[in-house]
């Protein structure tokens, strides 16, 4: 079958702004820079790539091409080049809201991972690394978050080994104390969603949140927490004059408290509800 991608080429003469329209051959660059002819086009297709990753036609087409070539993607040869700005460096995530794209981006993975089990590893760091998407930008996290469980679960069933990778991924994707409680929110959330999935993972992944919440009680100091909750005199004549509504905000004021309270709270209602027995009441 003859894979060809029309795109917008960039003249790469010095000093050129013209653009002219043309046809990547992408079955003969990919054997050109696997037989390491002529690499210089394949990487200039991949600076064009990463150029025109916001444009949705141009993706679409890219990866129904990709699913015909993918028994060539051998990754000796494309694991630290292409496919690392695939899995890594293409922002997925802005086309959120469009199920074409998200298909077709999760038809090429479960090809590409069946041909190369080797890919496995690195795709599944992929879907984890979305666990930390937040609803910015106009990003369908909730979207996201199911298009990554539905591949992790889709990635074991092509290589059962792999379940073994998980846990790992899990506690070094994990996102420091410091970043943001919505970023801390999301990634606990869904690390709690996938021990309901992989029921032997559970004791994992719950020894990863545990742990994590730890490490902040530890780096949160008493004085001041006191220091950033407790209201002095100034301040408490401040809060008599808020209305109502502003006064029920949630969140606690210290940052590393606020992660601490919303990750706890997290991991108590999912033991809650997943681990206590509804009529013994006993730990499960």
């Amino acid at each position: 079958m003859q894979s060809t991608i029309h795109i917008s080429k960039l003249d790469p003469s010095p000093g050129a702004k013209s653009v002219k329209d043309s046809q990547f051959n992408l079955k003969k660059l990919i054997e050109n820079y696997s037989n390491e002819v002529n690499k210089h086009e394949f990487d200039y297709f991949i600076s064009v790539l990463k150029q025109k990753q916001s444009n949705a036609d141009f993706l679409a087409k890219l990866l129904k091409e990709l699913r015909h070539l993918v028994d060539r993607l051998e990754p000796n040869k494309f694991e630290n080049s292409f496919i690392n700005i695939i899995f890594y460096e293409i922002k997925w995530a802005e086309h959120s809201a469009n199920k074409i794209i998200l298909d077709s981006l999760c038809e090429f993975l479960i090809d590409l991972n069946s041909a190369y089990t080797s890919y496995v590893h690195k795709c599944l760091g992929m879907m984890i690394k979305m666990f930390t998407l937040t609803a910015e930008n106009n990003v369908n996290n909730e979207n996201m978050y199911s298009i990554a469980h539905k591949m992790i679960q889709n990635l074991v069933k092509i290589a059962p080994t792999s379940k073994s990778y998980i846990i790992k991924l899990c506690e070094s994707i994990y996102p420091y104390m410091i970043k943001d409680t919505p970023i801390q929110e999301a990634y606990i959330k869904n690390l709690l969603r996938l021990a309901d999935q992989f029921k032997d993972l559970r004791l994992g992944i719950l020894e990863i949140c545990i742990q994590k919440i730890l490490k902040i009680d530890v780096n949160s100091t008493r004085e001041q927490i006191i220091e950033a909750e407790v209201p002095n005199d100034d301040q408490l004549l401040q809060e008599s004059q808020i209305i109502p509504d502003e006064k029920l905000q949630k969140g606690m004021k210290h940052p590393l408290a606020d992660r601490l309270d919303v990750k706890m709270n997290c991991v108590y209602e999912y033991i809650r509800e997943k681990c206590i027995d509804p009529i013994t009441k006993e730990l499960n």
